[in-house]
């Protein structure tokens, strides 16, 4: 299901304001996307073709399509759902 509040949100905390938390949690979640095969050189996943930059702020968790995300979302994750969502 696509969470399309999410995708907006997404967007607007890759370009405004976030907290150390969410900074961290979206720096482990690209350092993972950077190792990932399904990570294209234009920075989309070719699997859900999420844009990786604003993914990796999603407030939902378990939206790697692959469950790569999954044990770092469960160290630093917010209050958050479990929902896959395509951004």
């Amino acid at each position: 299901m696509i969470d399309i509040v999410d995708i907006v949100k997404s967007y607007g905390k890759l370009f405004g304001n976030k907290t150390k938390r969410e900074i961290l949690l979206a720096e482990k979640r690209y350092s993972i996307c950077l190792e990932c095969p399904q990570k294209s050189n234009l920075g989309i996943c070719k699997i859900c073709k999420c844009v990786l930059k604003a993914k990796i702020f999603t407030s939902n968790q378990g939206t790697c399509p692959l469950g790569k995300w999954d044990e770092v979302e469960r160290t630093y994750a917010i209050k958050t759902k479990n929902v896959k969502t395509t951004i």
